[in-house]
């Protein structure tokens, strides 16, 4: 909820809790006494509920500004998720389609580090939508993606010499 606390916490079933502590403590090393403090406090008195409330409406008005300008480029996506991907078509690499939008001020990153197990790339981008970026600087970023998009050359990118 705000990383920034630097601090985690887990609930889980009763029949896991000997379990997932035993995870925990060979995993991590002690958190800071007053994150968890603060975090718990945040829990008790509703801070978070109220933090997640907002952090859940501002992704519904991200997903929604993704979808409206990229529109069927879309992966199906949770309307309050913190990412979005996005199709390219199966003749564009993952890899020049972020490149050429880095050159533009476009950060996104593509499939590769998201892939568990030796399958076929999706061929597409992730947009994270969970940054701290306003509006018009979102608006702006997903209108370069859908500019390079629509400037991409079709299935035969050379010039024809004769």
């Amino acid at each position: 909820v705000m990383p920034g606390l630097r601090t985690g916490f887990l609930t889980v079933p009763q029949h896991l809790s000997i379990r997932a502590s035993s995870v925990l403590r060979v995993t991590g090393w002690m958190g800071t006494p007053l994150m968890a403090e603060i975090g718990a406090r945040w829990i008790a008195d509703g801070t978070v509920d109220q933090a997640v409330t907002v952090q859940r409406a501002l992704m519904r008005e991200r997903q929604a500004l993704v979808a409206e300008i990229l529109g069927d480029a879309v992966v199906r996506h949770h309307p309050t998720s913190l990412s979005a991907w996005v199709r390219i078509p199966a003749h564009w690499q993952e890899e020049w389609f972020a490149s050429e939008l880095r050159k533009n001020g476009v950060a996104v990153t593509i499939s590769d580090p998201f892939m568990t197990v030796k399958v076929p790339r999706p061929n597409a981008i992730r947009l994270c939508l969970g940054g701290a970026i306003d509006t018009p600087a979102l608006h702006h970023g997903l209108m370069q993606i859908r500019h390079t998009m629509d400037q991409m050359p079709g299935v035969h990118a050379f010039d024809v010499m004769y």
